[in-house]
């Protein structure tokens, strides 16, 4: 990738620190860099910032005074309206990701057993394909996985599909970050960033319509609400966009609108969409949990670190049933990544996915409501299911 340098940066010699005698050269604000290699490990953090780069002379760069220059993509069909999808047969590597003890000990990792279920079941999510409606993503970001991520900009109608409000960025970083400070829940899942507007579900249901003519997406992530009285005036194109993805599974955020406020939310409720709410730490309900209209499932949604909307912001710690949603959407990946691999033959039907899920939670709030995603069982039953096939 090439990057610009933002700032004055010192080019350093044999390794990524800063010390006495290896200061190179400077380069100046402007100056281009191919960079050949990045480095996370082992090198100096400066500012929260522990990432590098290494340029075609061997020399080492920090990367919090640089920004990524977005090239044209050599395939124009990775990044078009028609959404398409990239993959990488060498990132993520299991082995490594499971030696990023850091990340694997955040408890929304860590008490769920998803690293557990990487090594069992030797999947990250490689093989299946997410389309996710929000505001884009942060591209060249020192902790992303551009490898996985292509898409399109539905609100500018071109390719320029960068986050610059940073909620879509948080919310593919709980799917398939991959760094040693930070996973997501499907590190080898590939993402195709459907950027829209936060002021109405316009651009989203041109992405959605979009959507529906590609056999390619096996889920769609959606982690924006409207109140039912923005959703009627697009009531009829809403529910046909929708519809029209009837073979893939659907998800999207239940609301944070809390116990006061009286609003049902689309398109959670829709009955093709699987609606999805928050718990914290301690598996309470987190507060701001919608209390009017649907919830199915609940999954980690409080406290979460996350992605930040910059190469000098590396993590943001935020809470909402936005982050929830894709937590579900990576389970549902690991488990679409297995089948794939494992039994190739055998298509495992949208209805069959959207019960395992919500069968096979915990009813941690009594029986006939809503229960806690839980990851291992869920993947006992899909192995169960694929042994009867």
């Amino acid at each position: 990738m090439k990057v610009k340098a933002t700032q004055e940066v010192h080019i350093r010699a044999k390794e990524p620190w800063v010390k006495p005698g290896n200061k190179k050269g400077v380069l100046y604000p402007g100056f281009e860099v191919e960079v050949i290699n990045v480095i996370n490990t082992n090198a100096q953090v400066i500012n929260g910032n522990g990432t590098w780069y290494q340029d075609k002379n061997g020399d080492y760069l920090w990367s919090g005074g640089f920004s990524q220059i977005n090239e044209p993509d050599k395939n124009p069909a990775i990044n078009s309206d028609i959404p398409h999808f990239k993959a990488s047969d060498q990132f993520p590597n299991l082995r490594e990701v499971l030696s990023y003890k850091k990340a694997i000990s955040n408890w929304w990792i860590k008490d769920y057993g998803i690293a557990e279920i990487w090594e069992k079941y030797e999947t990250l999510g490689s093989g299946c394909n997410i389309m996710v409606l929000d505001t884009g993503y942060a591209l060249g970001h020192p902790l992303g996985s551009d490898e996985l991520i292509s898409g399109w900009n539905y609100e500018g109608d071109n390719s320029d599909f960068n986050d610059d409000v940073g909620h879509g960025s948080k919310v593919i970083s709980v799917i398939n970050s991959c760094h040693p400070d930070l996973l997501g829940v499907a590190p080898g899942a590939s993402l195709y960033a459907a950027k829209g507007s936060e002021q109405g579900p316009v651009f989203y249901m041109d992405a959605l319509e979009k959507a529906a003519s590609s056999k390619d997406i096996d889920i769609i992530s959606i982690s924006y609400d409207y109140p039912k009285r923005i959703y009627q005036n697009h009531r009829g194109r809403f529910m046909s966009a929708i519809q029209s993805n009837a073979s893939k599974l659907i998800l999207a955020s239940s609301g944070n609108y809390g116990p006061d406020k009286e609003f049902v939310v689309y398109p959670a409720e829709f009955q093709e969409v699987i609606s999805v709410g928050s718990v914290g730490q301690s598996r309470n309900k987190s507060g701001f949990n919608n209390s009017a209209g649907l919830t199915e499932i609940y999954a980690p949604g409080e406290n979460l670190s996350l992605l930040g909307n910059s190469s000098k912001t590396h993590f943001v710690v935020d809470s909402g049933t936005s982050f929830s949603t894709p937590y579900v959407v990576g389970l549902l990946a690991l488990l679409i990544s297995y089948v794939k691999r494992e039994s190739p033959g055998i298509e495992i039907n949208v209805l069959d996915l959207r019960s395992m899920i919500l069968d096979n939670s915990d009813p941690e709030f009594g029986k006939g409501n809503p229960g806690i995603i839980n990851p291992k069982k869920t993947f006992e039953a899909l192995i169960n299911r694929l042994s009867q096939l």
